[in-house]
């Protein structure tokens, strides 16, 4: 079926959105709602309420409606984030993509901004001189698969209201789904792409096998024991992402255990690997865990060099060591080896002695923003633009470090129990899913600390042995 996707501009308001939403609610479709900061108040509150209880989707589009290009650096973010916020707490939701007043944009003004930019094909609604049947000739004339039909549910905008009697049924009638940005973007497979200055109207269709986001997950595999895929693979597809499992081993339950049966995996990766390419699949995201050979990590290596496109986020997990040692099974040669795989990704999340191999830095207990941000600094003139230095102590709480150029701090989270088997297969697939999904860097730490917060409380609550991991599948749905 053909999909189309109907967004508004300039509401809320309580005159013509609640007319639109009933239409959508008449015909059983959604929409998206592109709204304007200083519209969003108490008043109009139900509104926004009523248009998420029936799925459509809340956006921004400024707060107070001035052009981008007018604006200073820091005036684009007050606008971009104070509506951010209002959405945030009226909607319950996080923003995906941003509409700029007036498609007002330059290069310099994209790269400040970290959403998706949406234009859309319109019929210039907002224009009071534009008839109702030239704005239904307008959209039903130019409608086509995959686009984002741009109009106004501005206040006294009735005569799009009035259209709509028509441009709805119509299109149905055509064989076209009405469905969100955000559906329209999973459905077909399209990567976003922040800062470049792209503007979104029509969605392309991508192949057959590549209609859907999909991330690619590497890592070993455990039947029992909540950790590595078993883990991951869940997690990115609440996040609305298929996840495609590359197993670098398998195992009946994960190394933790007094005894476990294991078979490695790489013999067979590059065959695996193969088929893939046959098939021309394309993956919006890439997700790396522990690699137990210079093998795979040579593998690894080239499969990125195969599978990494423009819009592909490519996540590094360089698992090698923790609380000063590393790992038995890792030499200092495969340490050095894994810095190979750093050029090719766009985010790494080591751990504290992780990110001091990583960086050339002696393990210590460091707590110093200062020195932190030099270990991020060293690790990012290595490739990756963003870094996460992960579960540093800091009683009474974890921190984590974030840092993207010209940007760092702290996130900080209770430390709850002791360290679980598989919360740092989580924190990745988790800022690997927001990453596919185009959310802001710092608010995805956020969420992703938060999310492990409660799968750990969850854990202490239930009495759950260490060895089996974090309890988080009473968590999922709230991700």
């Amino acid at each position: 079926m053909k999909k189309i996707a109907l967004t508004f501009d300039d509401g809320p308001n309580t005159t013509v959105t609640p007319l639109v939403l009933d239409l959508l609610e008449k015909y059983g479709v959604k929409g998206t709602f592109f709204l304007i900061g200083r519209n969003i108040s108490k008043e109009t509150a139900p509104v926004i309420k009523r248009a998420v209880m029936m799925g459509c989707e809340i956006e921004n589009h400024s707060f107070t409606h001035t052009a981008m290009t007018e604006l200073s650096p820091e005036e684009i973010k007050k606008e971009i984030n104070e509506t951010g916020g209002l959405i945030k707490k009226y909607a319950r939701t996080d923003v995906r993509f941003f509409r700029p007043p007036y498609i007002a944009m330059n290069e310099e003004t994209a790269r400040l901004i970290d959403y998706p930019l949406i234009c859309g094909i319109g019929c210039n609604d907002w224009d009071e001189s534009v008839t109702v049947e030239t704005r239904i000739r307008e959209v039903l004339e130019n409608a086509c698969d995959g686009q984002i039909i741009l109009l106004h549910d501005s206040e006294q905008n009735y005569k799009t209201w009035e259209a709509l009697k028509t441009i709805i049924p119509e299109l149905l009638k055509d064989g076209y789904e009405l469905v969100t940005l955000e559906e329209l973007f999973a459905v077909y497979g399209e990567a976003y792409e922040v800062g470049t200055g792209r503007l979104y109207s029509v969605i392309e269709k991508q192949d057959d096998h590549n209609r859907f986001r999909k991330m690619a997950l590497i890592n070993d595999l455990s039947g029992f024991g909540r950790c590595s895929l078993t883990v991951q693979l869940p997690i990115v597809s609440v996040l609305g992402i298929q996840g495609c499992v590359l197993p670098t081993a398998i195992f009946s339950n994960h190394t933790a255990y007094d005894s476990f049966f294991y078979e490695d995996y790489t013999d067979r990766m590059e065959a695996y690997i193969a088929e893939w390419e046959k098939l021309g699949l394309e993956f919006q995201g890439i997700c790396t865990g522990f690699l137990g050979s210079e093998r795979q990590i040579d593998i690894v290596r080239g499969f990125m060099e195969k599978f990494k496109k423009k819009g592909t986020a490519v996540i590094v997990d360089p698992v090698m060591g923790d609380d000063g040692v590393v790992y038995p099974t890792y030499s200092q040669a495969m340490c050095r080896r894994l810095e190979e795989l750093l050029p090719f990704a766009d985010i790494v999340t080591p751990n504290l002695t992780e990110a001091c191999i990583l960086s050339g830095e002696d393990y210590g207990d460091y707590s110093d923003e200062n020195k932190l941000l030099d270990i991020a600094e060293r690790i990012a003139a290595k490739g990756p633009k963003k870094i996460v230095i992960t579960g540093i102590a800091n009683e009474p709480y974890i921190s984590n470090f974030w840092y993207e150029k010209g940007k760092h701090g702290f996130v900080n989270s209770k430390k709850i129990g002791c360290r679980r088997a598989g919360t740092g297969d989580m924190f990745s697939a988790l800022i690997a899913g927001y990453a596919v999904r185009g959310d802001e860097f710092v608010k995805a730490v956020k969420k992703t600390a938060s999310v492990i917060e409660r799968c750990m409380e969850k854990s202490s609550k239930y009495g759950l042995p260490l060895a089996d991991g974090v309890c988080f599948e009473e968590i999922m749905k709230s991700i």
